[in-house]
């Protein structure tokens, strides 16, 4: 990603604003000899962005209180709220159903989840709370699910964000400790929210500035696992990855840069970025690049009022909220970059931080909201067009020591460095590298491997990207099928990973013609061809696979990646000619051999071999072809 720069669409819409604002000021451009027609400013359809409140436990025969919120930035005169019970053994009676924040009894003892809903002009959302009335006043959740616990604090503050300092220590329950922040969720609200590894009881405590938090504490029970958990390095393939219950995780990428906002000329908003999640899950994405701090707003504003005065609005992270819950409910884990470095003429990035404790309070802020989901995070977005390496490393270093999750953490290179593997080395670092690489792409993941941890070429292609709107693709590995599908295989078959795609969705529209659409059919080759990658690798064993190509021999482009002389994966396209794979092996094996045909997904058997020395391989043409062998007698 490179800064930005206005397309003639938006070029339009800016010469429109011009001449609005020289209209109420009392004066009038003189005409332009190529004057643009006039534009059309989108309407604008807000929807509200709620939130019930916290989990909550309460002795039999008394009231709850509901801290419910709702952020809507249209006309208040069109926003309806109400209360309402979705489940729940007994009846629960509200003091006012109405209003978000509000009371609630219940008749008998059980789990009640409770749903606040708001109505805007044209749209509405809801969030639900569950309330257990219990005379064991311990909540109970599965491990490695999400313990969510809230409270009021009692002091009166200007800025609660930059004024109020809350830490909680978890205690595991073989006795270990763990700390992490409280976050401030708009008006009195704090929120622990922490997601715990292992069944049985934990304890927590806080110390607070504000005598409201201070020394509060309590404790909650958990169950078995009913999920995954997030994903982390595999320890005994460290190229590869797994997810906290040990399941193998074939990182499959694409990118959104925009996806927690709302752009009406681009027609994106909550409904069209849920409905490009869902698209992407079908298709067997599990993770998507994403920018948190943005220029945009989305349903409940921007992200800080004003970022060089850390005013925090927290709808707006709300709002990210409700997006990264549904981004995990359908399995896609988000990477989640805390900002980039230079976002152009953008008044949301690092460089707009008034200094380097406003920079380490957002990054705690961002751990203490979002290492309990399933995501990752990345310290910078072009780490070097601003700032210096100690800079990001400080920032890195605090993530690492508020997040208990240990959740994976890059970071990301300018157009101008390809590699950020200088940081390969530092503790906090997950990746070998994290590229934004057009060129050399099979031999650069190469390269990084000696790091022994993973290497993901994270910007290497957007599919028809059309920046300046001219007709003409301009990024390189884009402009046609076979150019991206090359460039991907390029990438696995060096023992990388890749994160692509499109220009109508990558930027959210801005930089392609047209809105954020991700049902346009010029896409729909690219859809169907990368998904032949995953389907290929997990088909085997993966995780155990390492390039050895000195062992393939022949013309046009070929790698080769091994399993232990146990299963191969030969790669070629641009010849006809014969390939020999040597075996090494002092006696006689024998192997079955697939072609799979990497644009259609299909697999076709050809011969076994048996021998001692090599085995000769013919592609049926110059395109690309995958030839997979196993062995028989291991």
């Amino acid at each position: 990603m490179s800064s930005y720069l206005p397309t003639p669409s938006s070029l339009k819409r800016m010469i429109l604003n011009a001449t609005l604002m020289s209209l109420i000021l009392g004066c009038r451009p003189a005409p332009e000899a190529n004057s643009q027609p006039d534009a059309i400013l989108e309407p604008v359809n807000y929807t509200p962005v709620v939130s019930a409140g916290f989990p909550q436990v309460i002795p039999p025969k008394n009231s709850v209180q509901l801290y419910g919120n709702v952020t809507y930035l249209g006309d208040s005169k069109d926003l309806k709220t109400q209360w309402q019970k979705i489940s729940g053994s007994g009846k629960v009676t509200f003091s006012n159903d109405k209003i978000p924040n509000t009371t609630a009894q219940f008749s008998q003892p059980g789990t009640y989840v409770l749903q606040l809903k708001a109505t805007g002009a044209e749209h509405s959302s809801q969030d639900e709370v569950i309330v257990q009335v219990n005379p064991i006043s311990q909540l109970q959740i599965p491990a490695l699910g999400i313990f969510e616990q809230g409270f009021i604090h009692s002091g009166n503050y200007q800025n609660p964000y930059t004024e109020v300092e809350a830490i909680a220590t978890l205690t595991t329950p073989q006795g270990q400790t763990q700390t992490i922040p409280l976050f401030w969720d708009g008006g009195k609200t704090w929120k622990l929210r922490f997601s715990p590894n292992i069944e049985g009881i934990w304890k927590w405590s806080i110390k607070s500035n504000d005598p409201g938090l201070n020394n509060k504490s309590g404790s909650f029970k958990t169950s078995p696992a009913q999920n995954k958990g997030g994903i982390q390095v595999n320890p005994k393939y460290p190229h590869h990855f797994i997810y906290q219950d040990g399941t193998p995780f074939w990182l499959f990428g694409d990118t959104h840069w925009t996806l927690y906002n709302q752009i009406p000329k681009e027609k994106l908003d909550r409904n069209s970025v849920q409905e490009y999640i869902d698209q992407r899950a079908k298709q067997g994405f599990n993770y998507i690049h994403s920018n948190l701090l943005s220029r945009e707003k989305n349903e409940g504003g921007l992200a800080f009022e004003n970022l060089s005065e850390e005013t925090l609005n927290p709808g707006y992270w709300q709002e990210v909220d409700s997006r990264i819950k549904y981004l995990n409910k359908k399995g896609i884990t988000p990477m989640l970059f805390l900002s980039w470095a230079k976002d152009g003429g953008s008044k949301q990035d690092w460089r707009a931080f008034p200094n380097q404790e406003a920079r380490l309070r957002y990054a705690r802020y961002i751990m203490a909201r979002y290492s309990a989901f399933n995501v990752a995070f990345t310290v910078a977005g072009e780490w070097n067009e601003y700032g210096d390496k100690s800079m990001y490393e400080n920032i890195a270093q605090e993530m690492v020591k508020f997040d208990p999750h240990q959740r994976l953490i890059g970071i990301h290179p300018g157009e101008r460095s390809y590699t950020v593997a200088e940081f390969a080395k530092e503790d906090w670092m997950s990746f070998a590298d994290y590229q934004q690489n057009y060129t050399k792409l099979h031999e650069r993941i190469l390269e990084k491997l000696k790091y022994n941890k993973p290497v993901i070429n994270s910007e290497y292609a957007y599919y028809l990207r059309d920046q300046n709107e001219d007709g003409k693709v301009d990024k390189p590995n884009s402009a046609t099928l076979d150019e991206i599908r090359h460039g991907s295989w390029d990438i696995v078959m060096a023992g990388g990973y890749f994160v692509t795609g499109w220009g109508t969705t990558y930027f959210g529209g801005i930089r392609d013609p047209g809105g954020f659409n991700v049902n346009d059919p010029k896409n729909d080759d690219w859809e169907v061809q990368v998904q032949q990658i995953p389907k290929l690798f997990k088909s085997l064993d993966w995780w155990k696979f390492k390039p050895l190509e000195k062992r393939i021999k022949g013309e046009g482009t070929h790698y080769l990646l091994a399993n232990e002389n146990q299963q191969y994966i030969v790669y070629v396209r641009d010849t006809k000619k014969p390939l020999s794979l040597a075996l090494e092996s002092e006696t006689t094996v024998s192997y079955s051999i697939q072609i799979y045909n990497p644009r259609l997904g299909k697999f076709s058997d050809l011969p076994n071999f048996t021998g001692t020395n090599s085995i000769t391989l013919q592609p049926p043409t110059q395109e690309d072809w995958v030839f997979v062998l196993k062995k028989l007698n291991p």
